[in-house]
């Protein structure tokens, strides 16, 4: 959204966040259905794994000699089905919980940094400024809203639920702005604001 059109209720969410001087330029939200989509797959593995967990441990507590104990080792072992079921059914969740995230997360591109203003419960901002912002790079999809991504970062993922070990892995994580209308608008500007701009600024100061 253009400066002009954003909604009252965001401009007063992402002023909150301003430093003095600074100006807003555009603002927009993520397309929640987008947003939930990308963690189908996951979704699809809890599923199987809530199957794989019922058909283990269906029986559990309808057979006597396997029924909970009151005390002791058998007391603990009992709990273990709740808490692979907790794991299963968190992870089913995952779209559900990005659908209502992407709800509450805002996105707004000032003359001095990008921001990313997220959180479900309480929210929380991120800004990336213009020293920060080495590249845009831009998907656009086929329903006309699109991705723009400007940093990537490493994350660590502890495979131990699956795996029973203590391995650690890290893959790269892009940062942006996800399912966005008219993305091309956006990184024309970002470019404009950030790239092009540090260009000139750089230019400037060689013939100065």
């Amino acid at each position: 959204m253009k400066k002009n059109e954003i909604p009252e209720a965001l401009r007063d969410t992402i002023e909150q966040q301003l430093m003095a001087g600074e100006e807003l330029l555009w603002a927009g939200q993520p397309d929640p259905m987008r947003m939930a989509r990308r963690k189908l797959l996951q979704a699809g593995f809890g599923v199987i794994w809530l199957v794989f967990v019922i058909f283990i441990f269906g029986d559990f507590w309808t057979m006597p000699s396997r029924g909970p104990n009151v005390g002791g080792f058998g007391s603990i072992f009992s709990l273990m089905p709740l808490f692979f079921i907790g794991v299963g059914s968190w992870t089913v969740s995952t779209p559900l919980r990005d659908y209502f995230t992407a709800k509450r997360t805002i996105y707004a591109v000032t003359d001095q940094r990008a921001l990313i203003i997220s959180g479900l419960f309480s929210q929380s901002a991120k800004s990336y400024g213009r020293h920060q912002i080495e590249f845009v790079d831009t998907r656009v999809h086929s329903n006309g809203t699109g991705d723009i991504i400007f940093d990537r970062g490493m994350q660590a993922r502890n495979r131990s639920i699956i795996s029973f070990g203590s391995n650690r892995s890290t893959y790269t994580m892009d940062v942006g702005f996800f399912g966005i209308d008219y993305p091309r608008q956006v990184e024309a500007l970002m470019l404009q604001q950030f790239i092009q701009g540090d260009a000139e600024v750089t230019e400037k100061a060689k013939h100065g």
